[in-house]
């Protein structure tokens, strides 16, 4: 895209563009982040303030690593993205083209329910605290202020709720994204599952047939390359999002049973929910591209592969086999995938090393 825009409009987008990064980074993020972490020292003794300040501090750390993520691959993830509007992915037919319309819908329905309940944890979380309990700020932090002085506690309010808003809009965008390009890609493999079915529909010439598994195995070819790529760039970003689900979520059930009461455990009730939403959706959307992807040899034999000359039969059956090995995304350890079955792990992992916490503190 650079190419569309004149030399000197390039070097003040770019100069813009690190400004930003550096005011955001150096203004809204490291000093929230640096007062979590004084406060949390500084009460390193107390479980009951290391657990109000570790489910935002976790959250933090998990946001951080996806907003440098960004500013450093800011090409790479141009690059990946771009390569989605090849000639080779768009739809040929009208029942092409209603499955790419599907997976458009699907991605924009799932980024605006996602938006949604992430917005609404952010309000319950920073708003219940104003109105039910006005005299304290919503989160456990360091303030080099005096907070009795009003002025300054509204400033530190205001800081507060502009810092996690940041944080909030920044897993929306990325996790919402992400989550897109496995839709994307799985419509695609829903395409070319469609084109196997088709193949030698309305031909009955081998050399036809032929082109035809041949071109469907470019195409597989390609999404391989280019869920091999989006993996590389959201691999370790998706990873540390789990460890620090993990956390966040150990804190969230420790404090929904034992510390918080009344309102408190509504709002803190709204952001656990967001936060397996979090979580599911990092792992449902592969585990269905994986399950999708498996499933190809079969719209091979549903073909009119009985009517085919042996050299087209034993392209296929190379093709099947081929099929046999789904699309996995991996994480940073290469023997574990992102699926569902590492969603229910977590959750299970996070209840007993809550329980075990509950009971080392009683």
């Amino acid at each position: 895209m650079d190419n569309k825009f004149p030399e000197n409009a390039q070097k003040r987008y770019h100069l813009l563009n690190s400004i930003q990064f550096w005011h955001l980074l150096l203004i809204w993020w490291i000093p929230m982040d640096i007062g979590l972490s004084i406060h949390l020292l500084s009460n390193i003794n107390s479980l009951t303030e290391i657990i109000k300040v570790f489910f935002i501090f976790a959250t933090n750390l998990s946001a951080l690593a996806k907003f440098v993520s960004v500013r450093i691959f800011n090409r790479s993830y141009t690059s990946v993205f771009e390569s989605m509007y090849n000639k080779d992915f768009l739809p040929l037919d009208a029942e092409e083209h209603r499955i790419y319309m599907l997976t458009m819908e699907r991605c924009r329905s799932m980024r605006n329910k996602y938006a949604t309940l992430s917005i609404m944890a952010l309000l319950t979380l920073m708003c219940f605290q104003a109105i039910f309990d006005p005299g304290n700020l919503p989160l456990s932090t360091y303030n080099p202020f005096d907070l009795t002085i009003r002025w300054h506690f509204i400033v530190a309010y205001i800081y507060q709720f502009i810092s996690i808003s940041l944080r909030c809009l920044t897993n929306i965008a990325f996790d919402s994204l992400a989550a897109s390009f496995f839709i994307y890609i799985k419509g695609q493999i829903d395409i070319l599952a469609y084109r196997l079915e088709n193949i030698g529909k309305n031909t009955n010439f081998d050399e036809v047939i032929t082109y035809q598994l041949k071109d469907c195995m470019r195409l597989y070819g390609k999404l391989l390359d280019l869920a091999e790529t989006m993996e590389s760039h959201i691999t370790k970003q998706f990873s540390i999002q789990i460890f620090c689900s993990v956390l966040v979520l150990i804190a969230n059930f420790y404090a929904m049973t034992t510390i918080l009461k009344g309102f408190e455990v509504s709002s803190f009730i709204t952001y656990h929910i967001c936060m397996m939403t979090q979580i599911f959706i990092i792992c449902y959307y592969p585990n269905e591209l994986s399950i999708c992807s498996g499933e190809l040899s079969y719209a091979v034999y549903k073909s009119n592969w009985i009517a085919w000359n042996h050299s087209n039969k034993k392209l296929a059956l190379l093709m099947m086999l081929r099929f046999n090995t789904p699309i996995h995304i991996r994480t940073v350890n290469r023997c574990y995938s992102f699926n569902l079955n590492m969603f229910t792990s977590i959750v299970n992992s996070s209840y007993s090393y809550f329980a075990l916490l509950k009971k080392m503190n009683n």
